[in-house]
């Protein structure tokens, strides 16, 4: 997801949603290792509220037994989200923010909320953080980026 908002160039516009709707962004270290590498991180930490936290690598192994085909950094997501659900903070609305298909398959069988990309896109639209206009040339910047989705899939999430 977080490549995905790179490729948008809309950190700023993520950034804008969470602050409207008084979300806490949590991102594991684990995932911020493995961007790091791959985006400006300074426009990423410039641009984006959030708070870092460190998953224990000896918990996210036994996870990662549980399920062997996810990435490092889909299990942490994962494995934060079920921390925040079993623990006595008051986190609710904790959500799992995913692209990677088999990761949302995981996420629904172990009861965790989640969405992708085109989600959080349409958040922003209906939250007047982006234009229609632009909703759509994002979505289709995202198209030309190698982003794989239908039309199907707009138009369910659109109406």
């Amino acid at each position: 997801m977080i490549s995905a908002l790179d490729d948008l160039n809309c950190f700023t516009h993520f950034n804008r949603l969470c602050n409207k709707n008084s979300w806490v962004l949590a991102i594991p270290e684990i995932v911020i290792n493995e961007i790091k590498n791959h985006i400006d991180f300074s426009k990423f930490t410039g641009e984006l509220t959030f708070r870092t936290y460190h998953v224990n690598m000896q918990d996210l192994i036994k996870f990662r037994n549980r399920f062997p085909l996810l990435a490092e950094g889909e299990l942490a997501v994962l494995f934060l989200v079920l921390h925040y659900k079993e623990s006595d903070i008051k986190a609710v609305s904790a959500t799992a923010i995913l692209d990677d298909k088999a990761a949302r398959n995981v996420a629904k069988k172990l009861g965790i909320s989640y969405f992708g990309t085109l989600k959080l896109l349409k958040f922003m639209l209906d939250s007047n953080v982006i234009t229609k206009s632009q909703f759509y040339a994002f979505l289709s910047k995202l198209k030309d980026s190698g982003f794989r989705f239908t039309d199907e899939i707009v138009r369910r999430i659109v109406k």
